[in-house]
């Protein structure tokens, strides 16, 4: 799993602050050593409008959910040229007790005009994980809905995921601080978000 690039840490040295504040239904903590953490960041998104709003829910059984949310998505640019390609924008850390992962599922919202134009549950077991630290997956939707729904292109996000702990008590830590995200912020519990769409979409 590891690369040239990254360096190996014992989890139970890991700083927790590098990873969300992750609790159980009962109040437990997750520790790192017990946990699967990776990043997950939007490289494209199709057919939706330009101000449309990402939002990314991973949900756990016995767990408290955790959300990221960016509007900022795409390739970088510096004025208005594509910088590098392999370099994402933002990207958003989330992590999941071991034991969770067959059942855990990583919900993908795109709003888009204050709905929620599209919407697909993936269980995170099934993530196509090629054996490389970093790996993108394709999500594709139908068309969206209303009177110009024949006519606009079929909707997709392209998903960019980077490994962090697989929960054998290893961490990766890539040579790099922030690996091939621009930026990284911490996924948050549900219910921290203060973001007015996503307020307006929980309830």
């Amino acid at each position: 799993m590891g690369n040239s690039s990254s360096t190996i840490a014992v989890s139970k040295n890991f700083d927790p602050s590098q990873m969300p504040q992750v609790f159980s239904d009962s109040g437990e903590t997750l520790k790192p050593q017990d946990s699967v953490i990776f990043n997950v960041g939007v490289r494209e998104l199709g057919g939706f409008g330009d101000n449309a709003v990402v939002s990314l829910t991973l949900q756990c059984e016995g767990w408290k959910d955790q959300v990221g949310q960016t509007t900022s998505v795409g390739m970088l640019e510096h004025k208005h040229v594509p910088c590098v390609q392999a370099m994402l924008l933002k990207g958003f850390t989330f992590a999941l007790h071991r034991d969770s992962l067959q059942s855990a599922t990583l919900t993908l919202r795109v709003i888009d005009g204050n709905k929620i134009a599209c919407e697909r549950a993936i269980p995170v077991r099934t993530i196509k994980y090629s054996g490389q630290k970093f790996f993108n997956e394709q999500i594709v939707f139908g068309a969206l809905q209303g009177p110009d729904k024949h006519t606009r292109k079929i909707c997709s996000v392209k998903l960019s995921f980077e490994l962090i702990s697989i929960g054998d008590g290893k961490i990766y830590l890539n040579s790099r601080s922030l690996g091939k995200f621009f930026d990284l912020e911490l996924a948050r519990p549900a219910g921290m978000q203060s973001h007015p769409l996503q307020m307006a979409m929980a309830q």
